[in-house]
């Protein structure tokens, strides 16, 4: 009876382990930017099914990984303080885990409705217009 038990509660401290799907993205793809695809794809699975997605990467990637993120919030909202504030945000994070923070914070209430494609062509008055803000602490 002990031996069922034991081997009951080994079976299901493991089952989470036998659930992840690692995924391994090589220097090269990486680097070239062929990895970004299997990686918006691992993201979109694990958001519909409400798992996480753990990153690791060695730490010497971890400045490059920060770049590529300062490259895209730069092309997306440049002249935007708010959005800069997430990204450079997101970017410590990467670099100096501790605390990540994004809210949105409007002044004012916000419908879903209103955040159509003429606004969102616009990153610097969605950001406005929702209160977005971004914080990293250690």
């Amino acid at each position: 009876m002990k031996a069922r038990k034991l081997l009951l509660a080994v079976a299901l401290a493991a089952a989470p382990a036998f659930a992840q799907q690692n995924v391994d993205i090589s220097g090269a793809d990486f680097q070239s930017g062929a990895g970004d695809a299997r990686l918006s794809t691992v993201g979109r699975e694990a958001a519909k099914s409400g798992k996480r997605v753990v990153v690791t990467a060695p730490q010497e990637w971890h400045a490059k990984i920060a770049a590529k993120i300062k490259a895209g919030g730069g092309a997306y909202g440049a002249g935007s303080p708010r959005l800069q504030a997430v990204v450079d945000a997101v970017a410590a994070f990467v670099t100096r885990p501790g605390t990540l923070t994004v809210a949105l914070e409007p002044s004012a209430p916000v419908a879903f409705g209103s955040l159509d494609g003429g606004l969102m062509a616009d990153p610097n008055a969605a950001a406005e217009r929702i209160g977005l803000t971004g914080k990293h602490s250690q």
